[in-house]
């Protein structure tokens, strides 16, 4: 069972990633699949305007 909790809801500026519980090398690939499936999903890289992400 892992300790790292991810949710992935839609945020004001796009996906709001939240994780909980305790990360270490044994939850790298859980993260780094979650991480690479927002990506690949067509998530733009934030601008960064205002001292905010940016994802418009």
């Amino acid at each position: 069972m892992s300790l790292l909790r991810t949710s992935v809801s839609a945020g004001e500026y796009g996906p709001l990633i939240t994780l909980s519980g305790e990360a270490d090398i044994t939850t790298a690939a859980q993260l780094s699949e979650l991480l690479t499936a927002q990506m690949s999903g067509g998530t733009p890289a934030p601008r960064h305007r205002r001292g905010r992400a940016d994802f418009r």
